[in-house]
This record gives C-alpha cells, structure tokens and sequence, in this order.
C-alpha cells in the first residue's frame, strides 16, 4: 500500500513538471525598480500542497529585499502559475 501511494505521489509531481503549464523557473516579468515598497504575492493552479510553502518562500525573499507585504495597493503584485 505504502509503495502504490509513492508511486501515485511520484506521478502527480512528474505531472506537474512536466506539462506546460506546471512547475517552472521562468520569470515572465522582471523589472528592477527601487521604487518598489510594497508587494503582494498570490498563488493560481498551484497544487494544494505547494501553495502555501510557494507563498511563504516568495514572501521571506521579497521580505530579505526591503519590501513590506499587503494584502490590497501593492507596489509590486506578484502572481504564481
């Protein structure tokens, strides 16, 4: 039982990485602007289990960059797919 749901677990991740619209390291947009104050990162069509370690992950390094994060009037909206 224990083999049957790695297996299930294993493919569920190989799916989410390998399809186009899945797990990547692509940024679409970049800009480096120091007029950025504030951000706020939101999360579509990520796995229910990655999300909130991808929201919290985002939200320390943006944090370690001098941002403050909100939930409304962001300088910086960030969106993770």
């Amino acid at each position: 039982m224990k083999i049957l749901f790695l297996y299930l677990a294993l493919s569920f991740l190989i799916a989410c990485t390998s399809n186009h619209s899945g797990i990547s390291s692509s940024v679409d947009v970049c800009c480096s602007n120091s007029e950025y104050r504030t951000f706020m990162v939101s999360a579509k069509n990520i796995p229910g289990f990655l999300s909130p370690i991808m929201l919290n992950s985002f939200s320390v390094a943006f944090a370690n960059y001098s941002l403050q994060p909100v939930s409304e009037k962001a300088n910086l909206e960030v969106e993770l797919r």
